[in-house]
């Protein structure tokens, strides 16, 4: 699989290098009975850095060294026309970084049987209507009284 790497800055200090690259071409993986999407192509951007320090004192030579790294990736291609692939509890998806967790919001924990009752529609629905103390409380995202990830 061809790999190209675009530097975008190159430093004096050993070890460092400001870049991004591209995967073009990786292909869905044929299994049986599924076919496996894969993304067609995807842009990474970030940068790593190693810091080293090699010591000599007589007969003894001792180092240390420290890395770091900061990537971030977005699909730019999909195979079988771009559409979203979902798997249980991520999503690629053009635009997105690859196998992005989904899931529901959090919004704290139910700490009493008031806090149960007042999570409701404006309609006064329940929201959760099996919902107990000590249960997640999650988040209606767009204010339809459904927990359903929308």
């Amino acid at each position: 699989m061809p790999l190209l790497l675009q530097p975008i800055i190159t430093s004096k200090i050993p070890g460092t290098c400001f870049f991004r690259y591209l995967f073009p071409g990786i292909q869905a993986i044929p299994r049986r009975p599924l076919l496996i999407q894969m993304p067609e192509s995807v842009r990474n951007k970030g940068f790593e850095i190693i810091l080293e320090l090699k010591e000599k004192s007589g007969d003894f030579t001792y180092g240390a060294s420290i890395n770091g790294s900061v990537f971030n990736n977005t699909v730019t291609s999909l195979e079988m026309g771009n559409k979203p692939i979902d798997y249980a509890f991520s999503r690629t998806e053009v635009g997105k970084p690859i196998g992005y967790f989904r899931g529901y919001v959090v919004e704290g924990v139910f700490q009493s049987d008031f806090w149960v009752k007042s999570h409701v529609t404006p309609e006064g629905e329940p929201i959760q209507p099996y919902a107990q103390v000590g249960d997640f409380k999650f988040k209606d995202l767009n204010g339809d009284g459904k927990i359903d990830g929308q």
